[in-house]
């Protein structure tokens, strides 16, 4: 029976708990990936219609027009 000493034990043990670390750390990093793609793959965007484009970005409106009449602008 051959005995090792306290320091091989050790550095043993730090090394399989470093690598175990690693794997866990890994397959989470793994599972998230992996979801949050077939998530992204799953949802289809819906394409936009005309009066949905329409209504996208800066467009004057009567309220606004409103404000800028009292507000002197």
């Amino acid at each position: 029976m051959i005995i090792k000493d306290s320091n091989q034990r050790t550095v043993s043990r730090r090394g399989f708990l470093h690598k175990a670390l690693l794997a866990i750390t890994g397959s989470t990093i793994l599972t998230e990936v992996n979801t949050s793609q077939s998530n992204a793959l799953s949802t289809p965007t819906p394409a936009l219609t005309s009066k949905q484009t329409s209504s996208i970005g800066y467009h004057e409106t009567e309220h606004i027009r409103n404000y800028y009449k009292t507000a002197g602008l």
